[in-house]
């Protein structure tokens, strides 16, 4: 093993911690550094979330080196559960240790920790706490195959990362967090416009008898990137006729975006329908998207034009 400062080796491990956005490369390059330092086979960073019933679950939040447990890939799924019994017996243990625990003989620990690192019997182990905020715990764990392997100056090495560690971690929580947010948004839309579909939607009356012929012609422009001209007097249904385009059309997954022409001012009509960017004009304080941009992917219909 290699002998650093504890200066030194706080420099080159936040260095590598705080190298990339990707928790996973972070703990990647960790590891790298600190195993000539420090005896590890494998580093991983995991989190402990409450259930209703008392229990918990918890997740790998980061892994690199061996795989001593059954960890999914997917940071959203929870490698393990343990009942609220299993959780009191656990917290006994952790209370009464103020620094990083180094497990060599694992026959002296809880059985809800050997339930979680179930094929570690042959390795040492050091458990650090990182923070935990909104959630019960947050822990760094090496482990190195052997016995008695940690002596104090590796534990005293580990602590002086706390920091960097629990920026990581609590960056990879709000990453997990939007994602969660990101789904459930993904969810809503889907709902409401299966809702507004309902609601407004492709019914169009008179489909298979007066409005036939228009109908037929709508599902021939449907299948086209074409601009199409709908005419008729305010109140015939042009908007109707132009979401049954959109929702026969492949671009039915993406927006379908209204422009009430008529009603809009000249001088904003370029700003509307293209958007601009900071400073374009005064007043102008951020960057705005247009109508068009909006619409990607989608139809955008411009009424009374």
């Amino acid at each position: 093993m290699k002998n650093a400062s504890a200066e030194e080796f706080f420099r080159e491990v936040a260095l590598r911690i705080h190298s990339s956005l990707d928790v996973g490369e972070a703990i990647k390059a960790a590891f790298t550094y600190m195993r000539d330092y420090i005896p590890m086979d494998m580093m991983g960073m995991y989190l402990v979330a409450d259930v209703d019933d008392g229990g918990v679950k918890i997740y790998s939040v980061a892994r690199y080196g061996q795989r001593l447990i059954n960890e999914p890939d997917n940071i959203r799924e929870p490698i393990m559960w343990l009942n609220s019994k299993e959780v009191s017996e656990l917290e006994v243990f952790e209370k009464s240790q103020q620094r990083p625990i180094s497990i060599d003989n694992f026959g002296k620990f809880p059985l809800p920790l050997l339930k979680i690192f179930a094929n570690i019997e042959r390795y040492s182990m050091v458990k650090m706490e990182i923070g935990s905020g909104r959630y019960r715990s947050c822990s760094l764990v090496v482990a190195k195959e052997g016995r008695d392997v940690y002596q104090q100056h590796h534990v005293d090495l580990l602590l002086s990362v706390r920091e960097p560690f629990s920026i990581a971690m609590s960056n990879a929580i709000r990453y997990l967090e939007l994602l969660q947010l990101k789904e459930g948004l993904i969810d809503e839309n889907q709902i409401m416009k299966t809702d507004l579909e309902r609601a407004g939607g492709d019914l169009v009356v008179g489909a298979d008898f007066g409005l036939r012929r228009v109908m037929e012609m709508a599902r021939t422009v449907a299948r086209t990137s074409s601009p199409v001209l709908l005419l008729g007097e305010t109140g015939t249904g042009k908007e109707v006729i132009a979401k049954n385009i959109h929702q026969t059309s492949p671009r039915r997954d993406g927006p379908f975006v209204k422009v009430q022409c008529g009603a809009m001012p000249e001088s904003l009509l370029d700003s509307e329908l293209f958007g601009h960017e900071r400073g374009a004009f005064t007043g102008a304080v951020s960057v705005k998207k247009g109508r068009f941009e909006r619409a990607n992917n989608g139809t955008i219909f411009l009424d009374e034009i």
